[in-house]
């Protein structure tokens, strides 16, 4: 199969690494794959070249800044004359933006190409346009996300999404069953050649680790449930907090034993990871949240150990149907707090947690698997676009509980 993928993100920053493991997975698989994305520096020039049989078309852009991720009419303009003389039999629009929607639409009504939409984040109507940017862009600037979002949902053959929510606001949009996914996005670390770090048990300390970007809101969440957890704490052995990836400015306010590490090359990633005990993912229960997926979630439980959260609803579905970790009452400071003291109470549990995440991720988050029911998915949306007869079929098992569930260092 000749696939495109179209994604705003510069190459290569946040976001795109999922992206580019799962165009990776195609290829190993047989299919022909092409994803376009926007350069990093170039204004002009579009570049080609290949890494791992992917083919990288790389989109000038006259923007700066954020606006490079997908605003640019420029962008738009030399992809879809890139695009002109190409043929593909299906293309895959990942997310909303204008660099994503305008060629798509290109390819889907000019060389009737089906278009398959992957909604992955809730950026308008209170998304992340809000919480990431602030309520002064969401007023001015987030409607039109939104807007294009829901464009989307009308115009594309089929969708993909990455969570429960998406998933019912996709079908409450009238989007017909038959033509949607439910499926989050998977972890380089789920293959079985993956050596997950050992224990360490003989350190004179604890490790709670958070990996790449926060939003604030979160991040002040999981300083104060930290500092809540520390004070009542017997201090048998000490709990250093690490954030490992963080490419943010570094915060005014933080606890005592808190250590910043921001990019790091691999090796000196997984050497942090080795040094884990806990993770934790602090993610308020509001609407941005609940919508995506953190890739790192994925990758948290391939690593091997036990996850303190949040109840984001998926993310609690896995964790309890799993018996992968500890899940907070509510989004409050005192209650993660209190599952964080819970799990440092319960140190007998982390091995066993942690082997069940890692079976978790093997089974339902292997880029292989994820590669086959996407691809069994553009079949199901090629054959229902060009009218042949199709059986419909539950390939994913979608009403199962368990499947309610972003370099390294993502989002």
């Amino acid at each position: 199969m000749k696939i495109l993928i179209l994604a705003h993100a510069q190459y290569v920053t946040v976001g795109l690494p999922k992206i580019i493991e799962y165009s990776e997975t195609l290829v190993r698989k047989g299919h022909d794959v092409t994803l376009m994305v926007t350069s990093l520096r170039n204004k002009f020039r579009m570049t080609v070249h290949h890494i791992n049989g992917v083919c990288i078309v790389e989109s000038p852009s006259w923007m700066a800044g954020k606006l490079r991720h997908g605003v640019d009419l420029w962008d738009s303009v030399r992809r879809i004359w890139w695009l002109r003389r190409q043929h593909f039999d299906v293309v895959h629009c990942v997310a909303a933006r204008p660099t994503v929607l305008l060629p798509g639409l290109y390819m889907k009504y000019r060389h009737k190409v089906p278009m398959i939409y992957e909604w992955e984040d809730l950026f308008g109507n209170n998304g992340t346009a809000t919480v990431r940017s602030g309520k002064l862009y969401a007023v001015l600037l987030g409607w039109i996300e939104g807007l294009l979002e829901r464009k989307m949902l009308d115009v594309a053959d089929g969708v993909i999404t990455v969570s429960s929510y998406l998933t019912e606001q996709t079908q409450a949009a009238g989007v017909p069953a038959n033509r949607v996914l439910f499926q989050p996005k998977g972890t380089k670390y789920a293959e079985p050649d993956f050596l997950v770090p050992v224990y360490h048990s003989n350190k004179d300390h604890i490790v709670l680790t958070y990996v790449g970007t926060i939003y604030q809101t979160d991040l002040n969440l999981l300083f104060d449930a930290f500092s809540y957890a520390m004070r009542r704490y017997d201090q048998s052995r000490p709990v250093i907090l690490q954030l490992v990836g963080y490419n943010q400015e570094l915060p005014k306010r933080r606890p005592g034993n808190v250590t910043i590490y921001q990019r790091l090359p691999e090796q000196e990633f997984l050497e942090r990871i080795e040094a884990t005990d806990l993770f934790i993912l602090p993610l308020t229960c509001s609407a941005s949240n609940i919508a995506r997926c953190p890739s790192k979630f994925a990758d948290y439980l391939a690593f091997g150990r036990p996850v303190v959260a949040t109840p984001v609803p998926d993310i609690r579905a896995v964790v309890e149907t799993s018996q992968c970790g500890f899940v907070a009452s509510d989004d409050s400071a005192k209650s993660l707090g209190t599952a964080l003291l819970r799990a440092l109470n319960e140190r007998e549990r982390w091995m066993e947690y942690g082997r069940n995440g890692r079976q978790f991720v093997e089974k339902y988050r292997h880029w292989d698997n994820i590669a086959d029911n996407i691809t069994s998915f553009y079949s199901q949306i090629m054959e229902i676009r060009f009218d042949i007869k199709h059986q419909p079929v539950d390939f994913y098992e979608q009403k199962q509980t368990v499947e309610h569930n972003h370099v390294v260092n993502h989002d």
